[in-house]
């Protein structure tokens, strides 16, 4: 049944390239992580809201948590290159993007040394159940935090604004395109 996790997560790493360019990358990853920490509530299932221990629970926290997973850890690395473009633009962007990758990495490699460990022992002085309603609080927490701190409120905004709001400011794909990148669609049809 576990495995029912990386399955969905195939899938979301297919359909993640299809969110509309129009969505800000922000919106993905805060909505993705708010979600994702609903669902991992079903996962244990939630001894905090005391949810009854049924295998219907856990597979839809499985499959939901799974399905919210690709859309969180994807557009990340696009995310951070984008920003540090942004406050670094008279820096080398190769450069940049070299150092911002190697901090991307450093982190997804301590957290795939730290996760493992921190859930077996969780496992172990507390239970299952309890263990997941606290990675189910941290990741809410996680996108509480990333709202507020990181601009969730414009970034949805730019996100649901009207056609004529998005004249005036330009869409959030173009205000958020690299630096050297050019525009997709050219007269040469090259990307």
């Amino acid at each position: 049944i576990l495995s029912i996790f990386p399955l969905v997560y195939i899938f979301g790493t297919l359909l993640t390239p299809c969110i509309p360019a129009r969505v800000d990358k922000r919106v993905t990853l805060m909505s993705s992580a708010l979600l994702m920490g609903i669902f991992n509530v079903f996962i244990g299932p939630s001894q905090i809201f005391a949810l009854p221990e049924t295998l219907v629970l856990v597979v839809i926290g499985l499959v939901m948590s799974g399905s919210c997973m690709a859309p969180m850890t994807i557009p990340v690395l696009p995310e951070m290159i984008e920003a540090s473009q942004a406050k670094f633009p008279s820096q080398n962007a190769r450069t940049t993007n070299n150092y911002v990758s190697a901090i991307f990495n450093t982190a997804l490699g301590l957290g795939t040394c730290i996760g493992p460990l921190y859930g077996a022992t969780a496992y172990e002085q507390l239970n299952f159940r309890l263990t997941c309603d606290i990675l189910a609080l941290f990741v809410l927490t996680f996108g509480i935090a990333y709202f507020a701190c990181a601009g969730g409120r414009q970034a949805f905004s730019r996100t649901f604004s009207s056609p004529e709001e998005e004249k005036q400011t330009g869409s959030p794909a173009e205000k958020y395109r690299p630096v050297d990148c050019p525009a997709p669609h050219t007269e040469t049809g090259v990307n």
